[in-house]
């Protein structure tokens, strides 16, 4: 389950990457809100980017890839196994 968890998260790093691309030009001239757009949490500040990483559906799929990669590492250390 760790090697899923691990994949997980570089398709999610991955899809950061992507998404930044597509950060709002007047984003990139306030700091704050940049480091916002590369935390782990970006997928959650939609505001940030244009309307073609909008119409890409990068939130919603970084949505469910932060969800799962979550889950992958939970039942990799808590699993019990």
């Amino acid at each position: 389950m760790l090697g899923v968890a691990i994949a997980l998260s570089v398709l999610y790093g991955g899809l950061c990457l992507a998404a930044f691309r597509h950060v709002r030009p007047e984003t990139k001239r306030e700091q704050v809100r940049l480091i916002l757009a590369l935390s782990p949490w970006w997928p959650l500040y939609n505001e940030l980017y244009d309307e073609t990483a909008q119409a890409r559906s990068f939130r919603r799929v970084g949505v469910l890839i932060l969800i799962a990669t979550v889950v992958s590492y939970l039942l990799a250390f808590c699993g019990g196994n």
